[in-house]
């Protein structure tokens, strides 16, 4: 079954994701981080590609 959500909702999500993965490279020991595989497969659950989900965890700056 396909989950719908709003852009918003959908948005929001994304922002916690990438919010989680870097929060988890720049502090290795904090509890709500996510590991590279995890924030992949949360991403491509939104419906990005795993190309586009892969430029959206590249640090700030290198995209």
């Amino acid at each position: 079954m396909i989950e719908k959500r709003s852009a918003e909702e959908s948005l929001a999500e994304l922002e916690d994701i990438l919010r989680r993965y870097h929060l988890g490279v720049a502090v290795p020991g904090t509890g709500e981080k996510l590991t590279r595989e995890q924030a992949l497969a949360r991403i491509r659950k939104l419906g990005f590609t795993t190309g586009e989900a892969l430029r959206l965890l590249r640090p700030k700056g290198q995209n």
